[in-house]
């Protein structure tokens, strides 16, 4: 047995930051690829970790020789907590002693039991207070995942060298670096080439809101991969342009980032984490909006692309649903946040983007036409159309094009209303809906135009005005989540 001090310098934002007498004594392991998560200390003068290996169900803390990890202090309970998991590797808590513990702020009584998440603090103390010293406090990883995963993951794409000649390597770190500073373990999503995963801070960091236990959504960016599809598109953006544009934008309905680096084959996005999921789920979990809803959170959409378009000159090519991030999920308070700008790019020009990309249903006619002649551009009103193309999607459920000839239907623009739902949407709303798809971007509305429509000035439905009948389609449910409609849709490919 080695006694360790507890450790100080590695608490977390719930714990409170104080000296600490008392030792720990600790069964030595090796670290190995059977470890699956870590139970650290977090105050004293030292430090000491505890690994959970694959053969290990369960561990003890308490004064009794028998508990793996051993604490001395007259204030812990001889067995006082149990820490265990099942066979999905998903960990618990069980509270053994009468004096209880702190999980986050969440008290622990005697025989309580909680799930241990990646992040989360444990504390021994009679009360959670920045003047009272903890008896003991510790800090859970998932380290499977991060030590040997997410290990192996860099080392496979480290076996395809990146060029990086033409990269700014500014933020360059190495792949230990980001080991000791972040922990990230748990995916929560993913793109072409990126991944998104829960960050925690382990180390304060230069940052004063880089505390110890900060939790964020970790934006890893293949740089194989994303130099791949630039290459592929013709595309002039260097590797940094989305960390350098998303961490100089400053709006309260873009995601902020707290700061962004890079190894050799990857760039992290350490960005604010959002609780409420993306509007997309939003809409296929609860079917469409209320048009009061629809109107609250798309005026704030609308608030974000103007300080892009106006104050930023930046034309963000790739809104959707999917990259609208929610606070929560209560419809009527729910605050939306825009995010992912890999495809974003400076607008100085009218008609200067050329790059094929976004998403097939949102792109603007004029987005495919530059892909059919690489003399045609396109420029802001690209965003436009897709605002056009999202408000539909919230009213309704469904997206106004089919899958089927869809670039032709978009050059076309042959859509209608024709979804029941639209029977209850006003006038005003639809007439909206009509000048962000009018085909000529020269006479489709602009952002500034927009916020200036009748419909995003109205404060209550007493103003809005519905249509007797949608097109001639007669009322009958509408679909509970969006979804690509079945009609025949008739064109003249000549034209």
């Amino acid at each position: 047995m080695t006694d360790f001090p507890v450790e100080q310098d590695q608490a977390t934002q719930s714990e409170p930051a104080t000296q600490a007498t008392q030792g720990f004594n600790v069964e030595s392991q090796a670290t190995g690829e059977s470890c699956h998560a870590v139970v650290f200390s977090t105050n004293g003068d030292g430090k000491f970790e505890f690994e959970l290996e694959g053969a290990s169900n369960e561990i003890f803390l308490g004064r009794s020789p028998d508990c793996e990890i051993q604490a001395k202090d007259m204030h812990v309970s001889k067995k006082h907590l149990r820490i265990y998991r099942d066979e999905q590797l998903c960990y618990f808590i069980e509270q053994l002693s009468p004096a209880g513990t702190f999980i986050n702020t969440q008290y622990m009584k005697k025989g309580e039991r909680r799930v241990l998440n990646h992040g989360d603090a444990i504390t021994i103390t009679s009360q959670l207070s920045s003047n009272t010293i903890p008896f003991a406090s510790f800090f859970f990883r998932m380290t499977g995942q991060t030590e040997v995963t997410a290990s192996r993951e860099v080392a496979n794409l480290a076996k395809v060298r990146v060029d990086t000649s033409d990269c700014d390597l500014r933020h360059l770190v190495t792949d230990g670096w980001v080991r000791r500073q972040w922990d990230i373990s748990q995916k929560l999503g993913g793109g072409a080439f990126s991944t998104v995963k829960l960050g925690v801070r382990t180390k304060k960091g230069s940052k004063e809101q880089l505390m110890p236990g900060l939790r964020c959504a970790m934006k890893i960016i293949d740089k194989r991969k994303l130099t791949k599809f630039q290459r592929k598109r013709s595309s002039g953006e260097s590797l940094n342009q989305e960390p350098e544009l998303i961490s100089s934008l400053q709006h309260p309905n873009i995601v902020s980032c707290l700061e962004w680096f890079q190894t050799e084959t990857c760039i992290y996005l350490a960005l604010e984490l959002i609780h409420g999921g993306d509007l997309l789920h939003d809409l296929m979990s609860g079917g469409c909006l209320t048009e009061m809803q629809a109107l609250r959170i798309f005026r704030q959409i609308c608030s974000v692309v103007e300080y892009l378009h106006v104050t930023v000159k930046l034309v963000h090519r790739d809104l959707k649903p999917d990259n609208i991030l929610l606070t929560s999920r209560d419809r009527d308070t729910m605050t939306p946040k825009l995010a992912d700008f890999g495809f974003a790019r400076l607008n100085m020009k009218s008609m200067d983007c050329h790059t094929y990309c976004g998403s097939p249903h949102y792109f603007a006619p004029e987005v495919i036409r530059a892909a059919q002649d690489p003399s045609c551009g396109y420029g802001k009103p690209v965003d436009m159309w897709s605002l056009g193309v999202n408000l539909y999607i919230m009213l309704c459920g469904m997206q106004p094009f089919e899958d089927e000839d869809l670039d032709m239907q978009i050059l076309h623009g042959c859509w209608q209303f024709d979804v029941p739902k639209f029977h209850e949407v006003s006038e005003q709303a639809k007439d909206l809906i009509r000048k962000l798809l009018a085909v000529n971007p020269s006479e489709r509305i602009n952002i500034q135009e927009t916020l200036k429509e009748p419909w995003l000035c109205t404060d209550g439905l007493a103003t809005l005005v519905c249509s007797t009948k949608v097109d001639g389609v007669q009322r009958g449910e509408h679909p509970a989540e969006p979804g690509h409609k079945k009609r025949k849709v008739e064109f003249d490919p000549a034209s």
